[in-house]
Parts: C-alpha cells; structure tokens; sequence
C-alpha cells in the first residue's frame, strides 16, 4: 500500500535518469563526448537537493501567496516533538491534530479537515517536479 522513502527515492532516480538520457541523446545517431554517464549523474546529484523538503525548513510550509497562518497537522494522539515547537515559534505555524486516527487510505475526506494544511513528516521527502511543497 505505502512505499518506503528508499523506493520513492530510487524510483524518481530511475524516472530522471531515463529523461536526461533521452533529453541528452544525440540527435543524429553518433556516440556521446566518451564521459558515458557522468553528465546524467552529475546533473541528477546537483537537482536532487531542489526536490527535497523538510519540515525544518519554513519555506516548506509557509505559502507566501496565502495571507493565512499555516496549519500543520500532526497525527491525532502524537504528543508535540521538540521540533515541531521549535517550527511553530520560527515559522509562526499553528501547529493542530487531526480528530481521529487514520488507519488506511480513504478513510477520511479530506475536505473536512478544515482549515487546510500540510501533515507533519518528521523526515526529508521528495516533492516530484520540484514546484509544490506538498507530498
């Protein structure tokens, strides 16, 4: 059902590698510079860091088009870690808890978790395309 974080990662290597190979592919048939793949590698390394988000860093949470205090939702029961009172301070974040425990997918419309907001994730995640801050 879930994907572990190593799977994700290794999956969006494999999606990238795979476009900068066809982005990088000489056009008329004849073989590359002789550097094989170190140019794909090199630009995989240097993009990756603009994929990733972590909850320690404010702009990963704060929208600057939204006038609103941001919400960041933990697991209804789950007592504040320090780092999230660290964040709540640093980022000005109204830190809430979802009402009830979600055991599955599905089993809430999340329409009615109102105001909206981010989940707490207390590791690094991986945003595709690199545009939202959103998992």
């Amino acid at each position: 059902m879930f994907r572990r974080r190593g799977q994700v990662a290794s999956e969006w290597l494999a999606f990238l590698l795979a476009c900068a190979i066809v982005a990088h592919a000489p056009a008329s048939g004849h073989a590359g510079d002789g550097r094989g793949l170190a140019p794909i590698l090199d630009y995989i390394s240097a993009s990756w860091d603009a994929l990733t988000r972590s909850m320690t860093d404010c702009q990963s949470i704060v929208d600057p088009k939204v006038n609103a205090v941001a919400i960041l939702y933990l697991p209804a029961g789950m007592a504040e870690p320090p780092a999230v009172q660290v964040l709540s301070q640093k980022c000005n974040v109204q830190v809430e808890h979802l009402a009830f425990v979600i055991h599955r997918l599905g089993e809430i419309d999340t329409c009615n978790i109102n105001p909206a907001g981010l989940l707490y994730l207390p590791n690094e995640y991986v945003v595709p395309g690199g545009r939202f801050n959103e998992m």
